[in-house]
Formats: structure tokens, sequence, C-alpha cells
């Protein structure tokens, strides 16, 4: 599933972009993982009870996961 913000016409960090999103998944915020390189982006998803990863570098993304367990192959 890919949501693109030029064709929806809202950007990050609009909190519509997330909602419509999680709708077309069929997820609860609380259900979802976002992950982005910019922070305001995080924090915005967060703000809706997403869990956030901010992508930088030295950061591993699938141990960030594993965190929240969330399984990863």
């Amino acid at each position: 599933m890919l949501v693109f913000s030029g064709e929806e016409e809202v950007r990050k960090p609009d909190a519509e972009i997330y909602r419509r999103a999680l709708a077309r998944l069929g997820v609860e915020p609380e259900q979802s993982v976002f992950v982005d390189d910019v922070l305001a982006n995080i924090e915005a998803a967060q703000a809706l009870g997403m869990h956030g990863i901010h992508f930088a570098p030295g950061i591993d993304v699938r141990t960030e996961l594993n965190k929240l367990g969330v399984v990863t192959s």
C-alpha cells in the first residue's frame, strides 16, 4: 500500500496524510510504525498515536522495530 502526498495533495507533517494511510491499511495508530528521516514528521505521527522511528545515521531500523515487538525477516 502506498500513499503519495503529491497525489493526495496533503503533505507531511499534516495529520491528514497519516490518517489516510492508516485508513487504507485498516489499522489503528498504535498498530503502526512510521519511519522517516525528518523529526517533525515523526513527532506528527506520534501525536496521532503512531509509533515513530527517526531514521538517522547509525540507527538500525530493524533493531528499533524489534524493540517495538515488530517481527522482521
